[in-house]
């Protein structure tokens, strides 16, 4: 999707939020977290803030009593500018944080409660961990952690180790959407937009420490302001797309170091439009499509912008690509017959070490939504369904041993129109229709036999 029509979805977004806002009120972009009152949508035995911790917290501190305000642990009588009201822990942003701090060091663990049980039976090693609402369909999945957002502003994050979920954000109705999560431990990135004034603001959230920052601000009916996020590494790159009637601004990616803060930016070709973008730490790969429907994929070092990889194609096959530590892989078009009502994609990946490319699926039917880490690489899959060309087929994860060259089916029967694969160590996400909202689902690769630490 290029960036023109990214920026279109958004401005759409935010029309509709502002047309039909019930509520006049405006948040400040300093709050953590805005809706008071239980959310309807949670299960019943949600806990977002322990109130006898919370009370025994303030009187300490303060000699104040506390009581819980959703996730909040609010002081009475005390400022929350002046006060470190998060109920977990006064830490000092400002310090050189160790990104490679162990998340599980949280000094309050009550405020992680354990997953609901499943709406939905998906397999003995599979697990839904997405509840209540639709999800967006951006979420992420790394080392071990899994956050998104969903359609009744809420944005989650999910500990899979010990498979627990935390709110991170609360949004008011229809007037600030949290969007776009990423995670990349100890960090949560997202942003939100309040469309009440046009802002997008830049959060990053701890997982250690639980608290609160602001990164950036930026007004998306004047300026280019974010659109799509990633976080791998030292660095999380932004795509930077401009309102959709200012085609004086171009759009850009911007790349910003976790903890020293500067940042370098990766601008789009004359004539091509910024699309996609994919993020390993040490790499990025950008892809822009012309109005002659050339494009143009380029992998470059970062922060040192040096060239790695670039090929351009007029009329290309290579759609949807994702950046792994590895290689790059995507969704293939080029033995698909346009003239035909089904689809006939395949997967296929570059090698970063020695930038061959290969095939990984060319199976007859339609093969989508592929993701790689290390080794091992997974997409949906619609060979075995009744519409095996079928945009919608009820797909089957498979997933491919680049060492063994072995193809392996991983879910049978599952019976969900897959989107949006994602890979990291041992576990495969995947959003899914059906349960009757729609969801995120994690498989265990390591209880089936399928993933030791070595890979």
């Amino acid at each position: 999707m290029t960036g023109f029509v990214m920026s279109y979805c958004r401005l759409f977004l935010a029309a509709f939020m502002i047309m039909t806002a019930v509520c006049s009120c405006t948040k400040d972009s300093t709050e953590e977290i805005a809706d008071s009152g239980t959310d309807t949508s949670m299960p019943d035995d949600w806990i977002l803030c322990d109130p006898e911790k919370c009370d025994a917290l303030c009187q300490e501190e303060y000699g104040k009593p506390g009581t819980c305000n959703n996730d909040r642990c609010e002081c009475k009588g005390v400022d929350p500018e002046d006060a470190g009201t998060d109920a977990d822990a006064d830490a000092d942003l400002d310090v050189d944080v160790d990104i490679d701090a162990d998340a599980d060091s949280d000094p309050d663990q009550s405020l992680w409660q354990p997953l609901p049980e499943s709406d939905t039976d998906c397999g003995e090693h599979c697990r839904q961990v997405s509840f209540g609402d639709d999800i967006f369909e951006d979420y992420d999945l790394y080392r071990g952690y899994l956050v998104y957002a969903s359609h009744d502003n809420r944005l989650m994050a999910v500990d899979l180790k010990n498979m627990r979920q935390r709110l991170v954000y609360k949004g008011q109705h229809l007037v600030d959407t949290p969007l776009h999560p990423t995670v990349n431990p100890p960090w949560i990135y997202y942003y939100t937009m309040f469309s009440v004034d046009d802002i997008t603001v830049v959060y990053r959230r701890h997982l250690a420490t639980w608290e609160q920052e602001e990164i950036s601000s930026h007004n998306y009916s004047e300026e280019v302001s974010p659109y799509f996020m990633s976080s791998r590494g030292n660095y999380l790159c932004i795509e930077m797309d401009p309102p959709v009637d200012n085609y004086s601004l171009d759009p850009y990616v911007e790349c910003i170091h976790a903890k020293t803060g500067e940042s370098v930016i990766y601008e789009q070709e004359p004539d091509m439009h910024m699309g996609h973008f994919g993020l390993n730490g040490d790499m990025i790969s950008l892809f822009m499509m012309g109005s002659d429907l050339c494009r143009d994929f380029k992998i470059l070092g970062v922060p040192d912008q040096e060239l790695i990889f670039e090929w351009t194609e007029c009329f290309a096959d290579k759609m949807m690509h994702v950046l792994g530590h590895t290689g790059a892989i995507w969704e293939d078009y080029r033995h698909d017959d346009v003239e035909s009502s089904g689809y006939n994609t395949d997967i296929y990946y570059l090698d970063l070490n020695t930038f061959q490319e290969k095939s990984i699926c060319t199976d007859p039917s339609m093969q989508s939504y592929p993701a790689t880490d290390g080794n091992l690489a997974v997409w949906a899959d619609c060979r075995n369904s009744d519409d095996p060309t079928g945009y919608f087929c009820g797909d089957d994860v498979y997933m491919y041993n680049m060492d063994t060259g072995e193809e392996i089916r991983v879910t049978t029967g599952i019976d969900r129109d897959m989107e949006y694969l994602k890979i990291s160590g041992k576990w495969v996400s995947f959003s899914a229709y059906g349960i009757p909202y729609k969801a995120v689902f994690v498989i265990d690769l390591e209880s089936m036999g399928l993933y030791s630490e070595q890979e």
